[in-house]
């Protein structure tokens, strides 16, 4: 004796005491509801770098070089020269010569002197803006899913789902022959 798909569904529903939605191909499933008994969310801790830029103002030394454009140490120095070279030079034309060497070499040294002693480094300090950049990692927990525990027929089942379930779940329930 042959007992077709329907049939079998149907004796199904009446001994298992469950109203299922009937879908059915031969020997096939069918639908019914399971009732959920826990849902326990399913954590993943999501990590995200954000740049951060810290600035501060910070006074700095700042040294620039004189030139020292100021005539007085060729002036001075070309005077005392021309004194030595006179008072070093014997005879009037060597006298002159002397003067005039005396002169020019003072000239140039005071010139130098002048240089190295007017005013030498000029020191100034100013406020400038530095900034710094760094990466802070913020940390959130993301929900990826549901563990579930349901209950059909007597039988605790479990199972991993992608939502949260409400009080019952849909289920497939495949009717087969056992010989």
């Amino acid at each position: 004796m042959t007992i077709s798909s329907r049939v079998l569904a149907q004796l199904c529903v009446v001994v298992c005491g469950s109203y299922a939605t009937v879908s059915f191909a031969d020997y096939g499933e069918t639908e019914d509801y399971a009732r959920v008994v826990s849902a326990r969310p399913v954590y993943r801790t999501v990590e995200n770098r954000v740049p951060q830029e810290r600035c501060w103002n910070e006074t700095v030394r700042e040294e620039s070089r004189s030139e020292g454009n100021s005539p007085a140490g060729a002036i001075v120095g070309g005077v005392v020269g021309a004194a030595l070279g006179h008072s070093v030079g014997r005879g009037g034309d060597n006298k002159k010569m002397g003067t005039a060497a005396g002169a020019v070499l003072g000239a140039v040294v005071g010139n130098q002197v002048g240089k190295s002693h007017s005013g030498g480094d000029e020191v100034t300090y100013r406020d400038r803006e530095r900034c710094e950049t760094s990466n802070s990692v913020e940390r959130r927990e993301q929900i990826v899913g549901y563990d579930v525990e349901y209950q059909y027929m007597g039988h605790t089942y479990n199972s991993r789902m992608d939502h949260k379930p409400g009080n019952r779940i849909r289920v497939a329930v495949r009717v087969e022959p056992l010989e």
